[in-house]
């Protein structure tokens, strides 16, 4: 039987709506308002769904608010500034769904939440509780649990040194997904640990696994598990914590994005636990690793899988891959078809991001042949300042999906290609697919190829502070679809251009070129840009529709309508290109692909935090039933992990300010930051003057 709905998202109310409006309904969306205060006990036994997430300035639920909800099967509370649940929830005897995420001022479960006999989702991550009940092992239906432990400094102290009860997981026998999330100096979590993974290693049902194991020797204990598991994250180490990430949260983000993620922090060496993971995984980070000197060490054979990878600080790092290193697999391994394994270095690898690598000197070291890392689509080296070595003549010829490649605050780098591997008279088209270069603080850079013929499909290129580069290749800029060029507006004027390649100036150049204000962050105006292209690309799309549609009702009515119709079109194209707000939630200072990572959703989790999909698969979900309590949910099918609102986007905000529907979130940091390398920085990590290779 369909359901009523009553919508009110999003509406700025700073009250919701009497009860005699929610009776007779089944779905209250009243999500991303306003409101501080509910009613006392409203009087509406309808609903099997109750959406009142978003509303942030609501601390407290009446204590009976519950009490006429008995046929209430999904509450979610999430992103509210509630701190405990009233003692009315007991009356929900048929709630299925409890949803409390991100509720970062919820500090205490209370053991009344083991008489939701029929609860099967219980979400409990990034809110501050301090264990969890004894008494939630009875909660015998339970399917998803996302916990987080963080403990509060100065403030409630945890009644108990125990996170997590002896035998609770054990326990839920019907348990698919478990997350459990802790601060990484909490020693409870360095007791209970031992005791979860064995029971985590026991279970026969759980699919989806996430967990912090600060020891490396943990994970042979569930190695029994990667097969079966459909999607894991494990962070692997000794994590500690920074007052300055040296990473921007997105990244991370990104990173977690995936079906299965490893994460290894701090390592001194390269257990076999950590490779036999490796194997399995889709998305590694690697983190301030004291030791490896190249990813090679890892085992190439255990990257097959790996299609996103992340370094950073790995400072005796000196090459990614090292082409003369041996294959470690079996020989077996090896066919006559697959005579020598460097052919397929990692041939999943889309998405490769590096930061701060100290003695970094180039990607491939030694041999390598046609088709290694084939099919990556985004680069980035971020502050590198001993590379030399980025594209060897044959590694760029691999590059044949490259989409995008940033290059920042690489100080010794002269070219992308170095001089040793041009070869003249070269008439292929190198980096093919390449839609986005960005070259910033490189201020040896004096050419972008060494003159071999570059990137075709280029839209846009930014350039910042690269004072030595004066003249620009026709080879170089040869793309027929370029957009936009960014740069100072002095050195572009500054620009010398050979006559005998270009002629004249090419005007065709000066109309695309944007100056760069130094006034302001450059990646902000870069994301700006690139937001304000997109938008553009979109119109110019829809508005070909538009005429083509406009040329059949010509058609249609003997060209009566014509020049009415391409006015009215003219004036609805310019006020939807106008009337796009592009800048308000521009604040970037990361910028990750401008299209969607194309596989993370499709192996991503169960529960998404993109609240209006939830809610619309909720509510579509809910409708198929009648509203009798104990009717089953089916498991959802898409499955993915839960991420923050701005994750999933082509342009990633470093936000200090970011806006969405009637909430803004600030961050506040530090107007200069000094870190640990010699480096330092201004907010939105623009270098200041006086400091290694700053602007």
């Amino acid at each position: 039987m369909q359901q009523s709905v009553l919508k009110a998202s999003g509406s700025g109310l700073t009250q919701l709506r009497e009860e005699e409006e929610w009776a007779g309904k089944g779905v209250l969306f009243m999500n991303d308002n306003k409101a501080s205060e509910l009613h006392p006990s409203p009087n509406c036994p309808s609903p099997i769904a109750l959406y009142l997430q978003g509303n942030y300035e609501l601390t407290a639920i009446p204590p009976f608010f519950f009490r006429r909800m008995a046929l209430l099967q999904v509450l979610d509370l999430s992103h509210t500034s509630i701190k405990c649940l009233p003692k009315s929830l007991p009356r929900l005897v048929a709630l299925k769904k409890l949803l409390l995420r991100r509720c970062q001022l919820f500090m205490e479960l209370s053991p009344q939440v083991a008489k939701l006999s029929n609860l099967q989702e219980l979400d409990l991550d990034e809110t501050q509780i301090m264990d969890l009940p004894r008494e939630i092992g009875k909660l015998l239906n339970l399917r998803h649990l996302r916990v987080s432990f963080y403990l509060i400094c100065g403030k409630k102290k945890s009644k108990s040194n125990i996170l997590i009860h002896p035998e609770t997981i054990s326990d839920l026998s019907l348990l698919t997904e478990l997350s459990i999330d802790v601060n990484p100096t909490d020693k409870r979590w360095d007791d209970s640990v031992e005791a979860v993974v064995k029971e985590v290693c026991n279970s026969e049902t759980l699919t989806t696994l996430s967990l912090y194991l600060p020891k490396f020797q943990l994970l042979d204990n569930i190695s029994s598990l990667y097969p079966s598991l459909s999607g894991f994250r494990f962070t692997v180490g000794h994590h500690k914590r920074r007052i300055i990430s040296r990473v921007p949260h997105e990244v991370e983000a990104e990173f977690r994005n995936w079906d299965k993620c490893l994460k290894f922090v701090n390592g001194e060496n390269i257990p076999i636990e950590i490779k036999d993971v490796l194997k399995y995984s889709t998305s590694f980070f690697l983190d301030h690793h004291a030791t490896a000197m190249n990813l090679s060490e890892f085992g190439i054979e255990n990257m097959k899988r790996l299609k996103f990878c992340l370094l950073v600080d790995c400072n005796k790092m000196e090459t990614i891959i090292d082409g003369e290193r041996r294959y470690e697999g079996n020989e077996d391994d090896l066919s006559e078809s697959d005579p020598s394994p460097v052919e397929n270095v990692l041939e999943s690898l889309e998405y490769l991001i590096i930061y701060y690598m100290e003695n970094l000197e180039s990607i491939w070291r030694g041999p390598n042949r046609y088709g290694c890392m084939s099919k990556l689509k985004f680069l980035a080296l971020h502050t590198c300042p001993q590379l030399i070595n980025i594209f060897s003549h044959t590694l760029l010829g691999n590059f044949v999906n490259l989409e995008e490649f940033i290059l920042e605050d690489c100080p010794l780098v002269t070219s992308l290609v170095s001089h040793a591997s041009v070869k003249p008279m070269v008439s292929d088209k190198f980096l093919p697919s390449l839609k986005r270069l960005l070259l910033l603080y490189l201020p040896e850079l004096v050419s972008i190829s060494n003159g071999l013929l570059i990137a075709p499909k280029l839209e846009t290129i930014g350039f910042y502070n690269c004072p030595k580069l004066k003249s620009i290749s026709k080879m170089e800029l040869s793309s027929k679809t370029l957009k936009i060029i960014k740069g100072e507006l002095q050195w572009w004027e500054d620009m010398k251009w050979n006559e005998a390649e270009w002629g004249n100036r090419p005007d065709y150049l000066m109309r695309i070129f944007s100056p760069i204000d130094k006034e302001k962050d450059v990646m902000n105006q870069l994301a700006e840009d690139r937001d304000l292209f997109e938008v553009t690309m979109q119109n110019e799309g829809q508005q070909l529709d538009d005429e083509k549609l406009i040329e059949v009702s010509t058609q249609d009515h003997g060209g009566r309508w014509s020049g009415n119709c391409r006015s009215l079109l003219s004036d609805y194209t310019e006020e939807r290109i106008t009337g796009a707000d592009v800048t308000k939630s521009i604040s970037s200072v990361c910028i990750l692909p401008s299209t969607p990572w194309t596989e993370a959703p499709k192996q991503a989790w169960s529960f998404s935090p993109d609240e209006n999909k939830r809610l619309e698969d909720d509510y579509f979900d809910l409708a198929s039933e009648t509203s009798e309590a104990d009717d089953i949910v089916d498991e959802p099918k898409a499955k993915r992990w839960n991420c923050t609102e701005n994750e999933n986007k082509g342009v990633i905000r470093f936000a200090s300010k970011v806006a969405t529907g009637d909430r803004t979130e600030f961050q506040v940091k530090r107007n200069v930051d000094i870190l640990d390398d010699g480096y330092k920085w201004r907010n939105h990590r623009t270098k200041l003057k006086g400091y290694p290779y700053s602007s």
